[in-house]
């Protein structure tokens, strides 16, 4: 991948017409991803990776190989998370040296919570 880029505007998915929020772009190696996406680092983190696992595979929305793509990476970043977690006493999110990312409004939950 050569680069993320992030643009004003996407072109509607072409299944639903809905507002697009990221694409690959094979042509060029980048990764282009909806500037509304940037006012929330869960949407964003989750429109990139989505997006790589289209880098990495080639595969296309709406396939069972890039549905099972996805579902494998998002398994292995959990794992990563949960071992952290345990190996550590601080949450991950605390521990991340950029000040910024700590001065979010991401409230640290455990896995298990889901309100």
């Amino acid at each position: 991948m050569a680069d993320i880029k992030i643009s004003e505007t996407l072109r509607p998915d072409i299944y639903s017409s809905a507002e697009t929020l990221g694409c690959w772009d094979p042509e060029t190696q980048s990764v282009v991803i909806a500037r509304k996406c940037l006012s929330s680092l869960d949407i964003f983190a989750g429109v990139l990776i989505h997006e790589l696992i289209h880098a990495k595979t080639g595969f296309s929305d709406v396939s069972r190989d890039f549905e099972n793509s996805l579902t494998d990476s998002i398994g292995a970043l959990c794992a990563i998370i949960l071992e952290n977690e345990k190996n550590h006493s601080q949450p991950l999110i605390h521990q991340m040296p950029n000040e910024a990312v700590k001065k979010t409004k991401l409230r640290y939950r455990p896995w298990y919570k889901f309100w």
